[in-house]
């Protein structure tokens, strides 16, 4: 995983200020780094102002279950405090945490003053450090510099609250603050970020639709074309000409087949993308995210975790818990402990889902399983800025799939087959090369012959594909029994 920058402070000499501290403010969101990768981020979901107490309950996220037993493994936490807990109650000049731990914290306290910080564990804090002589992100600040008995540190700043908080073997670090009006140091892209497209923009996708109990799936092709773009309120409009074409292929190869099946559709279509607090694009690292759809046959509701992550120097958000385009489990609520989620268990049908963005290119790569069947898409190239990355097709190639029937009507005799086949229908004069393939693809066999001997090869599904003398390939199944 790439690694983000994390904002050094800068400490400079600027004229001190009045102590005004607060550890939180109601409508800011906190971005937190680990080892200078961004982990999660912190923010009141709501708050409860009683004169100049204010009681401010947190965000929670979903962590790995490290103590369920055998009959829960892959669960999944949910509703679990970040390392600031779950309820902020800020007392006159104090600030208690509650929630799997607490702790209290004075940011107003003294240079040498002491308080106890954690009464279970008896841990102190002192200030042994403070300064009216810093800058960060370009603002004068002041900070003071809390060490605990247990070692630990804690470093608060008067403008942006806890910028460093020590945690049991890990280290949480600010990297950003998103305010109302503004993201400060490093902003967690959202909604507008990732559908940013613009008039010219392209974008390639292919498909491969596998059933699982057949030996004929679909390989479809898409590629959008933005004409216009529109903000309307809440919603991105995009305008687009869309090239479709969609062939025959096999057990979830990348190879279209000859096909009388295959074809090839160009429209216009209008693309709207709706903007809302709860699209998974919005939300942040560790979230849950709620969804949606029909499972065996039965509307239900599954859930899944935000992962975001970056690659190539672009930021990814996915519902999945890793970053190499696997799909995740589908979690389901769990009848009898109410702070779980589970994936279906051994034994039953499997389902699983991931849906991977990217900022500037919206989707980038999609995959849902249920039992046998995988539904997968992915973008395999774009163009932005006129600049072409990956695999983009022209136009000619969409109707070349339309075209991509058995050109010479030629078969294979006997089919299903042992011993040896042959390629009926053709003069050797036609053909430069004849390759036996199996399903994923490789070759496992070459020559010129219009026969192949099959002793060496088990009973399964293979390929024939015959290559003319003008460069174009028939491709042909072949069951060998």
């Amino acid at each position: 995983m790439k690694r983000y920058l994390f904002i050094t402070l800068l400490i400079l000499t600027v004229n001190s200020f009045s102590q005004n501290w607060n550890i939180i403010k109601p409508n800011n969101t906190y971005h937190y780094a680990l080892e200078n990768v961004y982990d999660v981020s912190v923010y009141a979901n709501s708050v409860n102002t009683n004169g100049t107490d204010s009681t401010f309950l947190m965000n929670k996220i979903v962590l790995p279950c490290d103590t369920c037993s055998d009959e829960l493994y892959g669960a999944l936490l949910i509703n679990q405090s970040t390392f600031l807990q779950h309820k902020i109650v800020k007392d006159e000049n104090v600030y208690r945490f509650y929630g799997n731990g607490s702790f209290a914290i004075l940011p107003n306290a003294e240079l040498n003053e002491t308080w106890l910080f954690d009464t279970l564990n008896n841990v102190t804090a002192e200030i042994v450090l403070e300064t009216n002589e810093t800058i960060i992100w370009g603002v004068d600040d002041a900070v003071k510099y809390i060490k605990l008995s247990n070692n630990d540190t804690i470093i608060i700043s008067k403008n942006y609250g806890i910028i460093r908080f020590d945690a049991p073997n890990r280290s949480y670090r600010l990297i950003g603050v998103e305010t109302p009006t503004e993201n400060i140091g490093y902003a967690i892209p959202k909604f507008a970020d990732f559908f940013d497209f613009e008039v010219g923009d392209i974008l390639q996708y292919r498909s491969i639709e596998c059933t699982g109990n057949t030996s004929e799936d679909f390989i479809k092709y898409k590629k959008y074309t933005v004409l216009e773009k529109m903000i309307k309120g809440d919603s991105l409009v995009y305008v687009v000409n869309k090239q479709y074409a969609s062939g025959i292929t096999a057990y979830c190869m990348d190879t279209l087949l000859a096909s009388e099946d295959n074809y090839y559709t160009t429209s216009t279509d209008t693309i709207i993308f709706i903007d809302s607090a709860t699209h998974f694009t919005n939300l942040y690292n560790h979230e849950l995210y709620t969804a949606s759809g029909s499972f065996m046959g039965t509307d239900t509701t599954f859930y899944e975790h935000i992962s975001c992550y970056l690659q190539d120097g672009k930021m990814y958000k996915t519902y999945a818990s890793n970053s190499n385009s696997t799909a995740a489990p589908c979690y389901f609520a769990h009848s009898e402990h109410s702070n779980l989620i589970l994936p279906l268990p051994m034994g039953t049908y499997t389902a699983s889902i991931q849906s991977a963005y990217c900022v500037g290119l919206g989707l980038v790569y999609s995959e849902k399983e249920f039992f046998e069947s995988v539904l997968r898409e992915e973008l395999i190239g774009y163009v932005k800025n006129n600049n072409t990355v990956g695999t983009v097709y022209d136009n000619s190639f969409y109707s070349s799939v339309e075209n991509l029937t058995n050109r010479k009507k030629i078969a294979i005799y006997p089919n299903p087959a042992q011993g040896q086949v042959r390629i009926k229908g053709l003069d050797i004069n036609e053909v430069t090369s004849v390759r036996l393939l199996d399903t994923k693809g490789v070759e496992l066999y070459k020559g010129k012959e219009l026969s192949i001997k099959l002793e060496n090869y088990p009973p399964s599904l293979y390929f024939v594909a015959v290559q003319y003398t003008n460069g174009e390939v028939d491709y042909l199944k072949l069951m060998v029994k």
